[in-house]
């Protein structure tokens, strides 16, 4: 009698860079599987550390970008019915069901975690969110396995259960413990790396979407970089925090841009669209010498420039609370 080889299934699993889907990388591949890893590149996402951390673990990693999902699913989202979070991993499930699908993957598995983020991301709660992304029964939670209902790899045999966690809520015990044993420290972050847990990034998104900026590809790459103030409906300054943001504002400055530097002290770079009127510039510019570290009451000269003039104009730093009026 010949015995017919057992064919090796494929896993497909999502890799943020987070410690979360390290541990559950560790967990999978000690599974008979073969294991290669997927992350989603777009401005609400920071992908520098799962391209660290596919290294480290040495998997394959696929990446794709999603900028015009996530924004389409931004414009079409009901913040009534959904958490904004939520809506941005409802996205990366239903496109990561769709690679699943035209790479031939058997499953799809994830770092998150039951009820880590909110008490009210439950188990059925993540049951449903992953059928409505077109899962039945092939999206594996390693680190919260035995808190959910058992999945098709792990009735069919595929993958081995015992091996899986129950980890629940924010503390990382488990995952630290994991950390430990593989010195791993270095190479991830303990955080999730969607940029839209963070308040700041969420609440500069939504004023995009409030002023319909939302698919301006400029607006989108600054969303992440220095800090930002809505002067006008549709007039919005960028100030850089440090020399190297300072450089990626100006080179992000598009045709007619307005860019603001002090001219005789170290100072941050602004940014403002062409659109911007002369008391825009004005107050952009008292805003930009209040950064500068410029004492109140003393007169400060910030340059203005676009690619058809430059030219100087003095102000005063603004004060604190007339800039936090500004501030998103």
């Amino acid at each position: 009698m010949i015995t017919q080889p057992v064919t090796r299934r494929r896993a497909l699993g999502l890799l943020s860079g987070s410690l979360d889907s390290y541990t559950a990388f560790h967990l999978m591949r000690q599974q008979p599987v073969t294991v290669d890893a997927l992350v989603f590149t777009s401005p609400f996402f920071d992908t520098a550390k799962a391209v660290e951390a596919s290294r480290s673990l040495g998997v394959n990693l696929f990446t794709q970008d999603i900028t015009v999902q996530m924004v389409k699913a931004l414009k079409g989202w009901d913040p009534e019915e959904m958490h904004i979070c939520d809506m941005a991993m409802l996205t990366i499930l239903r496109e990561a069901r769709c690679f699943m699908e035209a790479q031939r993957y058997d499953f799809v598995f994830s770092g998150e975690v039951v009820r880590q983020h909110s008490d009210q991301v439950t188990p059925e709660r993540i049951s449903r969110m992953a059928g409505e992304a077109g899962f039945d029964g092939d999206l594996v939670l390693p680190l919260s396995a035995r808190e959910l209902p058992q999945t098709r790899p792990e009735a069919e045999g595929w993958i081995t259960p015992a091996f899986f966690g129950d980890v629940s809520g924010r503390a990382r015990h488990y995952q630290k413990r994991v950390a430990e044993e593989l010195d791993i420290r270095d190479v991830v972050s303990a955080r999730n790396t969607g940029r839209l847990r963070d308040p700041v990034f969420r609440g500069r998104v939504l004023d995009l979407l409030a002023h319909g900026a939302l698919a301006g590809s400029n607006h989108l790459r600054l969303l992440h970089i220095g800090r930002h103030f809505r002067l006008d409906r549709d007039i919005k300054l960028v100030l850089g925090r440090n020399e190297q943001e300072n450089m990626e504002i100006e080179g992000s400055a598009e045709l007619y841009d307005l860019l603001l530097r002090l001219r005789d002290r170290r100072g941050p770079t602004g940014l403002l669209p062409y659109t911007a009127t002369d008391q825009h510039v004005k107050t952009a510019a008292a805003i930009c010498a209040r950064y500068g570290d410029v004492p109140q009451q003393t007169a400060v000269h910030v340059r203005i420039r676009s690619p058809r003039q430059a030219q100087d104009i003095a102000v005063e730093p603004a004060r604190r609370e007339f800039i936090e009026s500004f501030r998103i």
